[in-house]
Order: structure tokens, then C-alpha cells, then sequence
């Protein structure tokens, strides 16, 4: 074979779980349904291999010695009676121009690029593996399009038959022009008829598999209930009679792959009318907004939710088809009738373990970047778990009509987040005994408590997450009884409160044996998440053991890929390498310097609804009188699938305030008890309460709107006249805010972006809130020993407050979007704005954004960070 062919072959495997083994080595992908590709020579774009229309009746040949070796003879007739209606059921798919004819025998008995498409039992070069049932083997042509002559005819494997390349016409790429189809008669034995016996192999159900991809079609993961899988579903069992009946005959999604690569009369868009059938097309995009490629997409018939109709897959940079982008899936030859859409991400063990993988299937998510780490969902819902659907709840699920002859567009995703496993490395070190703010008489050991507790309440509501504990001072402290990674439910979630609250201060300080710790439990947890994130708290600087440093914890974390978001709570921490460690692992590193604890609750919450997927809608503060109340406003969009809302407080006591929500049909909705739709988990100085929406609101959906929180102080109370109180709102979304700082030629700069469902938002408006770097206060290693255990009393154990003040450090900034300044380009949604740097440290910035979309008007929130090393701004390592 000269430069311009190559071979690609498929197989289909024995045993009672059945691989494919050898796959092209090359890049490969593909844009929808399962059919197989072929790269370009040049490796830079994916084609479709198929037949050109002129090749059919594609014609084959049987090998003049049959079914050879086997345990009990089969005819050279009967052989040919089997194969003949495993074609025959390509032949029939309604919407396809497919078709075979019977050439009769050849003595040819080996594989090989010779224009002669062989079915043989006796091929004696092939190489079989010992589960290898039989192979379908194509020569495909890569090069550029090439116009026939009799100059060129001869590709390699003889010339090609003018009957179906005449002088003139094109060899297109992808082009198959020799199909074979090799036996393992050594390690199987074969039948004319589904059996039991293991190991003995009907040849339609085997052969009709094969032929499937000699005509251009790919494996499909779609297997159903019991022995109930798609004829291309890369499995047969040899002792299931029901399987292999099934395997002979088609399902819609095999049919429907078919008549892609072969289209005809009724198949809509890319046959001829009139038509039979319609489409339904999409995109599916990350949260960031950049493609999700090669994810895997199903199609139900609402009719029959017992297992999808259609698979397909989206589309790869590398694809060649014209107008189609990254990220962009379409089921084509739909018949009319109603659906539901679900992407479904590949490591998630559907089907099943064995066959949960990328190479099995359409070569596009070999390539694809964004098809895994992400929860099931159907549209248009919040993410449903981690494998198959979840249809318990179909009034959240939107239907997809199909008419005959048109194409049922825009059914886009966004994909969310899959259960994250969380690790929280605590500092317990003596200094943990100082005071926070603004209420001397709360440790900041005591606002540690507080917040862990208000996270751990967060992933509990958000529910399928798994966390673990750690504590340390000089050492790591194991916890009695241990809590390590687990999932998070109502019994570990009273087992976590209890260690949280156990923890006391005493002792130095050393993060390395705290973060190592933490990496230890997420790198050996059986069955890892996708996403794994530590929450790192540290209130003073690394100090044991001596002479190390907290630098040696980068390795350890950049090669473990976890997701690092730490927070320095305290006036003199090692935020000049955790803040840049942690923007270069993903995370965000936070410093609370005036080591307020109603601000430590507003980071954890804000680190907890990241690692939940969720994004902030607004956190303002309110300072309440007895008897005095505060009611926020929340503008909510369709966008939001569940609200979670957070009130925090300082005092210990969990009914200090009266909380009630009201919706935009103006129902109350209490926060003491859970009820249909409403969950709430109550701390000692927090409430939590998730609302799924839509919300029924006398007996009606309540979902976009004006939201409204209402908390109040009760005028008989014995606590102080004034009480701070902060409140957050987070959603569950397909809108999202970014920000990150940069560096420019001249100068700092923070970008910030909200992408709604996949789509950069162009109207928004958007200011930031920068807290001001401040000299370190105190000495963090004389704290660690002064304000241990049973040494508290000592004078040398005090608080030294930040100077100046937080509210004369906090500066607004104003992020324009017209393309001057540090701006790159004008309207493209991108705001920037110059940064402050003063003081050298970790500057934290808060973007707060209004904006508007095609479904009304949001807020959204973020916070981000950056230091400041005195020349210039350092962002990651």
C-alpha cells in the first residue's frame, strides 16, 4: 500500500464480556451517532470512512474453505445462508442506501489490500487473541481528495474498479475501497443458531455485529435491560440465547447510525424527500464556557424510559465536516415524536465497568477534552447524579418535540460539576487561642468550628460529596474516632460535627505533615472523584519542623492534581507562596487578617459552593437591633435550578433571628422545619436552607423572580443591642463568573466574565472590591508557644490588630469593557480594570456584577486573589 491508504481494523471479543481490541494509533474523533473515522494524512482533521455511493452492492466473498476447525462441520451453504441475512439486516434499515451481493467463493484466504472484500475462517497470518472472536478490517483511503485517472488509479492495492471510480470522478478521504472480515477459529467454535454453549458463537449475531462496521459504523455503549443490548454494543455472550437474538437484530440507534455515513430517501437533513424522520441538535459547553468535546449524549423516548433510542457524541476540534463546531452533537433521522436529552460522562461504569471507556466507542472522545468530571443530567435539569438518568423527578425535565422534516434545535448543556471529594486540613496550633473579630469573646478556634461546621451543612444539603478531616500543630493530630474521607450523609455528618468541635489549640505549627495528610486521603480513596479539592486553613506562618519550609508542599500538590483553596486567617501567614501555589493548582488562595469569623464562614461557603458547583449571587452584611429587621431582594432567573441561602450570625444560638424566605408568587416559606422541596440544616450561628426549584407555590411552579429573605432580631432579647448578621445566596446554575488577575506589559490587571449557559454574557456591569494588603502584626511562631494550652493567661498572648483598619483598606474599582487600558478587546465580555498595589501581600478581590441576558437581569459574585511582591504581581507558580 503506498502513503495515501491505511488499514483500521475493529473486533468484537469472546468470553462472557466481549472488548475490541486494535484501534487506529492515530488522532481521532468524531461529531455524532457511532460510525468510525479515519485522520487526514497530514493528522490534523477527522473524516468519516465510508463507501462511496457508486460502491454499492458492495460485493464480498467467502473463503472457499468455510467455517473451518470447527467442533461440529457447518456448510459451505449454510455459512453463506448466515452471512448473507447478517447483511441483509444492514440492507433493510429503511432510511439507507446500503447494499450487498454474494460473489460466491475464492481461494483467497488471508487478510490484505487486494479489492477483495473477504469473509474467511482461514486466514493463518492473523494473530488472534485468545478472547478475539472476529475482526472487521477496512483500507481506507487518507489523502487529500484525489481526481482518477489512469495515472493514479493504482493506490497500492491494484487499480481501482472504473465502474465505480471512473476517469474523472473522486477518491474522496475516508474512503473505504477493501473491507475484510477474518475468524478466530482457534479459540471458538461456531453455530447457525443462538445456543447456550459456551464458547460456540452464532454466526449471524456475530456477523451482523462485523458488518456494521464494514459499512462505517462504530460501537455504541448503549446496552439495555437484561440481555437487551444494541447490535454494535462491543459485548456477546455465548451462552444467552436472548442476547444473540438481539445482536441479529437492529435497534433505532444502530439503524440510525447506518443511514449517517449512507443516507437516504426520508433521512433527514442529509437524505432525500420526502421526509421520514427530523433532528435534534445542540452543543454542550463547560461552565467556563470553552466546548465540551466527545461527550456522550443519549436520546429516551418519553413513551419508554426503560433505556435511550440514540447515542451520539459531540463534536472534536479535529473534525472535518463543514459547519460543524467543538461541542456541537446532533441526532440526525429522528423519527417524529417527543424525547428527552441526557449527556451522560464517560468513568461513571456505564454500562459497566469493563466497557465504561473512552476507546471503546466513537473514536471522538479519544480526542475530546471535557467529557468526563461532570454529573448525568437531561435537559433542561439540574445534574442528576453519576450514571444513568434519574427520571424519579420528570416535571423538572423539559420534552423534545421532533416533527418530520425540521430540525429541533438549541438543546444545549452546561455541564456541572460530578460529587467532589473535599479534605479540610485544620490548623490547631496555640495560637488558634487568639481572639477574632468583631467579638473578642469568640477564638478564632471557635470561628474554625463555626465555619468547618456551616461547610460540612453545605455539602450535606448539596448531597453525593465525600469529605475527610484533618487536624495538626506540630504534628498531625489523628482524630478519635478518625474521620476520613466518606461520604457525606446524616450519620457522618453528626460524626463530623463531633470531631470539629473536639479540636483544641495547642502547639507549633506544621502544614507540609497537614497538607500531606490530606493528600494522602484523596489519592487513596477507592473510586476517586473526578474532582478533588483540600480546603487548607493555616493561621500563622510554617515554623516545624525546623528548617523546612512550606515551599515543600508544591510537588506533592501539583503532581496529586488536587485542588488547593487555602486561607490565611490571621496577621502573619505564608501567603507569599500559598497564593500563587494555590492559583496554580485551580484554587484560590483567601487572607483574613482581621480575622473576623463572619468573614472565615463567607470563605468557607464560598470554597464549599465551588467545590459544589455553585456560584454566589449576593452576600450583603446588615448590623440589627432588636427589633429590627433586613430583607434582601435576590433577583433569581431561570438559570438557577436550586438557591441555597446562608444567614450567619456570631453569638451562639441557633433561633438568634427569625428566618423566612418568600417567593415570587409570594409564598412564605419557614426555615425551622424541612418540608417538600426545602431543606435546612441549623448551626449554633448559621442556617442553611435549599430550595429546589421550581419551588411549588400553591400548586404552581415558582422559579424566576424576586426572591426575598427576611431575617429579623426579636425586640425581647437578651443579647446585645446590635448584632452583625451576614447573608449569602448560592444557585445551583448554568451562569457563572470568572475573574482572575494577570499581568500586563505595564501594568497589574483582574478580567472577569460571566458565562451563561455556555455563553459569554455581553451586558453586564461590574466593580470590584479589593482588600488592601497590611503588614504583618504579629509574631507567629511566639503566639504558637504563648497561646498553647494552659499558657493563655500570659500578657505575651494577645491579638495585635491590623492597622489601618479593614474598612480604610477596601477599595472599589470599576471594570470597563471598551477595549483602553488594560481592556483587550472591546465587547467581547471580558471586563478589566487596573489593580491596586501597594504594600506588598495577598490582595483578596470580591467582582461583583449585574447583568442581563436573554432571560432577564442576575447578580452574580466572586472572589479571586493575587500578591503583590513589592515589583510586581505574582499570579501562579
Amino acid at each position: 500500500m503506498n502513503r495515501n491508504g491505511r488499514n483500521h481494523q475493529r473486533g468484537l471479543l469472546g468470553s462472557a464480556l466481549l472488548l475490541p481490541v486494535l484501534y487506529s494509533s492515530l488522532p481521532q474523533s468524531a461529531w455524532a451517532a457511532d460510525n468510525i473515522e479515519i485522520p487526514n494524512l497530514a493528522e490534523t482533521a477527522i473524516h468519516e470512512r465510508r463507501w462511496v455511493p457508486a460502491a454499492y452492492p458492495m460485493e464480498w466473498v467467502l473463503n472457499e474453505n468455510g467455517v473451518t476447525n470447527n467442533a461440529t462441520p457447518i456448510s459451505i451453504a449454510d455459512a453463506e445462508a448466515e452471512l448473507t441475512a447478517a447483511f441483509q439486516a444492514w440492507e433493510n434499515v429503511p432510511e439507507a442506501v446500503i447494499s450487498a451481493s454474494y460473489g460466491g467463493t475464492t481461494s483467497t484466504s488471508d487478510l490484505g489490500c487486494d479489492l477483495e472484500n473477504i469473509v474467511t475462517w482461514d486466514d493463518s497470518a492473523f494473530g488472534f487473541s485468545a478472547t478475539t472472536i472476529a475482526v472487521g478490517w477496512t483500507f481506507v483511503y487518507q489523502g487529500p481528495p484525489l481526481i482518477i485517472s489512469d495515472v493514479n488509479r493504482d493506490i497500492g492495492c491494484g487499480d481501482l474498479d472504473p465502474g465505480i471510480y471512473p476517469n474523472g470522478s473522486q477518491l474522496p478521504t475516508g474512503a473505504i475501497f477493501d473491507a475484510d472480515m477474518i475468524w478466530n477459529d482457534t479459540n471458538f467454535n461456531y453455530s447457525t443458531t443462538p445456543n447456550s454453549t459456551p464458547n460456540v458463537h452464532d454466526i449471524r449475531a456475530v456477523a451482523t455485529h462485523e458488518f456494521g462496521h464494514l459499512f462505517g459504523v462504530s460501537h455504541t455503549s448503549m446496552v439495555f435491560s437484561g440481555n437487551s443490548p444494541a447490535t454494535m454494543y462491543p459485548a456477546v455472550s455465548s451462552t444467552s440465547v436472548t442476547w444473540q437474538n438481539n445482536v441479529r437484530s437492529l435497534e433505532a440507534d444502530d439503524e440510525m447510525a447506518a443511514a449517517r455515513s449512507n443516507p437516504g430517501m426520508g433521512f433527514y437533513p442529509t437524505g432525500t424527500a420526502p421526509w421520514t424522520t427530523g433532528s435534534i441538535s445542540g452543543r454542550v459547553r463547560q461552565i467556563n464556557g470553552t466546548a465540551a468535546q466527545g461527550v456522550r449524549v443519549w436520546a429516551y423516548n418519553t413513551a419508554d424510559l426503560s433505556a435511550p433510542v440514540y447515542e451520539a457524541f459531540t463534536a472534536t476540534q479535529f473534525d472535518a465536516e463543514a459547519g460543524v463546531s467543538s461541542g456541537e452533537y446532533e441526532f440526525r433521522g429522528v423519527p417524529a415524536g417527543s424525547y428527552y436529552v441526557c449527556i451522560v460522562p464517560w468513568g461513571v461504569n456505564v454500562p459497566n465497568a469493563d466497557l465504561d471507556n473512552t476507546g471503546r466507542y466513537n473514536l471522538s472522545t479519544l480526542n475530546g477534552s471535557g467529557n468526563t468530571g461532570f454529573a448525568t443530567e437531561c435537559y433542561d435539569d439540574a445534574p442528576a447524579g453519576m450514571a444513568s438518568p434519574d427520571f424519579s423527578e420528570i416535571d423538572r425535565l423539559r420534552e423534545v418535540d421532533v416533527a418530520t422534516g425540521e430540525t429541533t434545535p438549541n438543546i444545549n448543556f452546561v455541564t456541572g460539576a460530578q460529587n467532589t471529594d473535599v479534605v479540610l486540613v485544620m490548623d490547631r496550633s496555640g495560637s488558634m487561642n487568639l481572639s477574632s473579630a468583631p467579638d473578642p469573646s469568640v477564638s478564632k478556634m471557635d470561628a474554625l468550628k463555626y465555619a468547618a461546621n456551616v461547610f460540612m451543612d453545605f455539602l450535606d444539603l448539596d448531597a453525593g460529596h465525600r469529605a475527610g478531616l484533618v487536624q495538626f500543630h506540630e504534628v498531625v493530630v489523628p482524630f478519635s474516632p478518625a474521620f476520613n474521607l466518606q461520604p457525606v450523609n446524616a450519620a457522618s455528618l453528626s460524626a463530623a460535627q463531633t470531631a470539629i468541635n473536639s479540636m483544641t489549640a495547642g502547639g507549633m505549627t506544621n502544614i507540609i505533615d497537614g497538607v500531606n495528610e490530606g493528600i494522602a486521603q484523596l489519592t487513596t480513596a477507592v473510586d476517586p472523584s473526578d474532582r478533588q479539592i483540600m480546603l487548607l486553613l493555616t493561621d500563622g506562618l510554617h515554623n516545624r519542623p525546623v528548617g523546612t519550609s512550606v515551599t515543600d508542599i508544591t510537588a506533592p500538590l501539583l503532581a496529586s492534581e488536587v485542588t488547593l483553596y487555602s486561607v490565611g486567617f490571621g496577621t502573619s501567614t505564608n501567603e507569599a507562596e500559598l497564593t500563587p501555589l494555590a492559583l496554580s493548582t485551580g484554587g484560590v488562595h483567601l487572607e483574613n487578617k482581621d480575622v473576623s469569623d463572619l468573614q472565615l464562614r463567607k470563605h468557607f461557603l464560598s470554597i464549599a459552593a465551588s467545590a459544589a458547583d455553585s456560584t454566589t449571587l449576593i452576600d450583603p452584611h446588615y448590623d440589627l437591633a432588636p427589633g429590627e429587621s433586613a430583607v434582601l431582594d435576590v433577583p433569581v432567573l431561570k438559570s438557577e435550578r436550586d438557591l441555597t441561602f446562608a444567614v450567619m450570625w456570631s453569638e451562639p444560638d441557633p433561633d438568634r433571628f427569625d428566618i423566612s424566605l418568600r417567593s415570587p408568587r409570594g409564598c412564605t416559606i419557614a426555615t425551622r422545619l424541612n418540608k417538600p422541596g426545602v431543606q435546612i440544616r441549623k448551626g449554633d450561628t448559621h442556617r442553611l436552607v435549599n430550595v429546589k426549584l421550581p419551588y411549588k407555590c400553591m400548586f404552581r411552579d415558582d422559579h424566576a423572580g424576586e426572591w426575598k429573605v427576611i431575617v429579623s432580631s426579636p425586640k425581647e432579647s437578651n443579647h446585645k443591642e446590635t448584632s452583625g448578621v451576614d447573608i449569602a445566596v448560592y444557585g445551583d446554575s448554568t451562569t457563572h463568573i470568572f475573574a482572575q488577575a494577570r499581568m500586563t506589559e505595564d501594568y497589574p490587571a483582574v478580567e472577569a466574565k460571566i458565562v451563561a449557559n455556555g455563553e459569554i454574557v455581553k451586558e453586564a456591569r461590574m466593580t470590584a472590591e479589593i482588600i488592601l494588603a497590611a503588614w504583618p502584626t504579629g509574631d507567629s511562631e511566639a503566639e504558637d508557644y504563648y497561646c498553647s494550652e494552659g499558657k493563655q493567661g500570659n500578657k505575651r498572648c494577645r491579638n495585635k490588630p491590623v492597622e489601618p483598619p479593614l474598612e480604610e483598606r477596601i477599595k472599589t474599582i470599576e471594570l470597563n469593557d471598551y477595549g483602553s487600558d488594560v481592556d483587550r478587546k472591546k465587547g467581547d465580555g471580558i471586563y478589566s480594570a487596573i489593580l491596586p498595589t501597594e504594600l506588598p501581600g495577598s490582595y483578596q478581590v470580591r467582582v461583583i456584577a449585574d447583568y442581563s441576558d436573554d432571560s432577564g437581569k442576575g447578580k452574580r459574585e466572586v472572589l479571586t486573589s493575587y500578591y503583590f511582591d513589592g515589583k510586581q504581581i505574582v499570579v501562579a507558580k
